[in-house]
């Protein structure tokens, strides 16, 4: 029987010992952003506010995990354009909100119009956090997959190329980036694949459109309205252009032809009361007739004219709501007092 000496039992162990560290320390560099998510939701505490939003977008686990580790802030315009400075996007968009990298910075919407803005806007960034932990491959897989629904989109939903000009001046990467969110948040009826994906996230993104159509629809309202109106006033301005002409040119004649009828009636032309009267109706008629017609122009116009009072109340209504939703419009800081 032999004995192992001391140190030939603690070589085995040493070797144990140092396959338990490379395995912690594998399982600590695969799960590093886990880690991250979870230290950082135990030293985050949202506010109401945030908790109320993070409520109504019925987030799962995953979905609630990457929320509340990217730290979400609701703010007023100042503190909001100090945080998302750096936000690349088109002069046509309003920024709302920004996920900096790390973490969600939303811009504080109180309108009632405007229900839901807020928490789609935070729904569309927590896409952004949620595809920046997306693996190498998984980002590649779910482009591919993004990509190819946009292209089938494009045809029948003009509306949704329109939408992602914003993003235009974007290198590819980002504005496929950009395109995850939209299409998670805005769009209905996407492929199998991209629903399986999104339903990672939110338990009903039925909900998520619901409140992007609320808000939204105020905005295509106004928009659908004027546009009617544009084309009603263009249709009647033309027509009254174009009658009012007419009205003028005969006008013109009957006073001519009137003219003409008295010169002659006082010339003693007309030899009987029968030839008088006969010539006089034809031009009564076309007096009654022009009278009508001046009237109708008369009652044109001022429908017109409240066309154009109806439109000019969309536009303020339009640039009220923008206003509203534009974080640039921040307030001046206030200058400190000296020593």
């Amino acid at each position: 029987m032999t004995v192992d000496s001391p140190r030939s039992k603690r070589i085995p162990v040493l070797i144990i010992v140092a396959v338990i560290l490379g395995a912690l320390v594998f399982l600590g560099f695969s799960n590093k952003q886990a880690i991250e998510d979870q230290f950082t939701i135990w030293g985050f505490t949202p506010t109401a506010e945030v908790t109320a939003v993070q409520n109504r977008l019925q987030l799962t686990g995953e979905g609630t995990t990457a929320f509340l580790a990217s730290a979400p802030t609701l703010e007023s315009s100042q503190r909001f354009n100090e945080q998302c400075l750096n936000v690349d996007h088109s002069d046509e968009g309003h920024v709302l909100g920004c996920f900096t990298g790390s973490r969600i910075h939303l811009f504080k919407v109180d309108d009632e119009r405007l229900d839901g803005i807020v928490e789609v806007t935070a729904a569309h960034e927590l896409l952004h956090a949620t595809y920046s932990r997306l693996s190498a491959g998984e980002q590649e897989q779910v482009n591919n997959e993004l990509e190819a629904e946009y292209e089938r989109l494009k045809p029948e939903h003009p509306e949704i190329e329109e939408r992602m000009q914003v993003y235009a001046n974007l290198p590819h990467a980002s504005f496929v980036n950009e395109l995850h969110s939209v299409l998670g948040t805005e769009v209905a009826d996407l492929s199998p694949e991209l629903e399986e994906h999104y339903a990672k996230y939110f338990t009903s993104r039925s909900v998520i459109l619901d409140l992007f159509e609320s808000y939204h629809s105020v905005f295509t309202a106004i928009q659908s309205e004027a546009t009617d109106i544009e084309a009603q006033m263009k249709e009647l301005g033309d027509s009254i252009e174009s009658r009012s002409a007419t009205y003028q040119t005969d006008v013109t004649q009957l006073n001519a032809d009137i003219l003409s009828f008295n010169e002659r009636a006082a010339a003693g032309d007309f030899r009987t009361a029968t030839q008088f009267a006969s010539e006089k109706a034809p031009l009564e008629e076309r007096r009654v007739a022009l009278e009508t017609t001046r009237a109708q122009l008369e009652t044109d116009v001022e429908t017109y004219n409240g066309l154009r009072d109806r439109l000019l109340e969309l536009d303020a209504k339009s640039q009220e709501l923008n206003r509203v939703i534009n974080s640039g419009l921040a307030p001046a800081p206030e200058i400190e007092d000296g020593d």
